[in-house]
Order: structure tokens, then sequence, then C-alpha cells
């Protein structure tokens, strides 16, 4: 069954749409400085409330010390951490929790880049070329840039997917996840309606 992953959550009630919908990865955006930035304490309180749901609670970071990163996953109680911004494979290494690593495609093949950061044991996730800023930027890539490496390694394939298109990249690259942030906004908010939506398209295509 395909893995879903909705991020950018900011409140309780569009987290627990997200839950409700069996996402298995829920994400927040804990990195300083963006629109959907949220603060660990915030973070913290909603994850609490939600209780055990068999969801994994995803902290993304930008460049993040990766002591710090870990610290604040434990605080939060996030099961895993992304990394978004230009971390190397060490950093991936020292956060000494599950991650999952962007890479950012740039037009070139990302297979080398990818599979520096596999040999870590991090899950890569592939998203549009804009290297450091967090995801949820609408933008998408060419597909079959990933296509390869989604043959060799598990990678979650991220960039401007939605609930009208996400069926379609699916089959064209098949990887392990996927991932969506603006994709299920109407407004700049979470749209649960989307959020039932991407995560039924996906799950029917992954089958």
């Amino acid at each position: 069954m395909m893995a879903v992953k909705l991020c950018g959550m900011r409140t309780l009630d569009h987290a627990r749409a997200a839950v409700d919908a069996r996402a298995e990865y829920v994400g927040f955006l804990l990195a300083p400085g963006y629109r959907r930035t949220v603060a660990p304490e915030t973070v913290r309180e909603i994850i609490t409330t939600l209780g055990p749901s068999g969801t994994r609670y995803v902290g993304v970071f930008v460049d993040p010390d990766p002591v710090e990163a870990r610290g604040i996953a434990r605080y939060v109680g996030l099961h895993v951490v992304q990394l978004s911004g230009r971390e190397s494979p060490q950093v991936a290494r020292a956060v000494g929790l599950p991650v999952i690593k962007v890479v950012h495609i740039d037009g070139a093949d990302p297979l080398a880049e990818v599979e520096r950061y596999a040999e870590t044991g991090a899950m890569v996730a592939l998203d549009s070329g804009r290297t450091g800023a967090p995801g949820g930027t609408g933008e998408v890539f060419d597909w079959s840039l990933a296509v390869e490496a989604a043959r060799r390694y598990p990678v979650m394939l991220a960039g401007g997917l939605n609930p009208t298109n996400v069926a379609a990249a699916i089959r064209e690259v098949a990887p392990e996840a996927v991932d969506v942030s603006s994709g299920i906004e109407s407004d700049g908010a979470k749209d649960p309606e989307k959020i039932r939506a991407f995560v039924a398209a996906a799950r029917e295509a992954g089958t």
C-alpha cells in the first residue's frame, strides 16, 4: 500500500483530519521563518492531544544542528526528522532518529545524491529544485528524473502533488511514499476534503 505523508500542519483540527484519513506520516514545519512554521510547544500540544494513533509524526528542519534537532524531536514527541536543507550525510547519521532527507531535483539525474543519503539509512524525498525551501512550493518537477532512483531505492515523491495528479505520479515513478502540503490547501489553509481526496487517490493508485 502506498504510504502518504501530509505535511505543513499548523492546527489541531488539520492534524486530526490527517490522522483520521490514516496518513502514515503527518508533518510539522519546525524551521523558523516560513509561512507554515509552528512552534515546538504547539506541536507538542497537538501530538499530546491526538494521542497514540499509528501515525508517525515528522518534524521538518532546514540545516539544523543535529543534536538540537534530536532534542526538539524528543521534546515534541516526533518519530521522524526531515532534513530539507543542504545537510550532509554525516548530519543525517548524527540525528539519531529515523530521517527523511530531501533531495531537490534541479534538472539533473538525482541518482548519485539519492545513493549518498540512502546509504545512511534515511528515506530520500525527491522534491522540486528550490534547495533550502522546506517544501510546499507547489512546483512539479520532471517525474521521469525520479524513475531510476525509485527503482533502486525506497524514495518519497514530493513537489506539486495534489489529489488530481498524484495517481499519475505514482504510476510513472512507483515511489515508496508520496508527500504533499500545498496540494491539500484551499486559500492557504489545509482542506479536509482535499486531504481525504489525496489519500484516497494515492491509495487507489498504489495498490
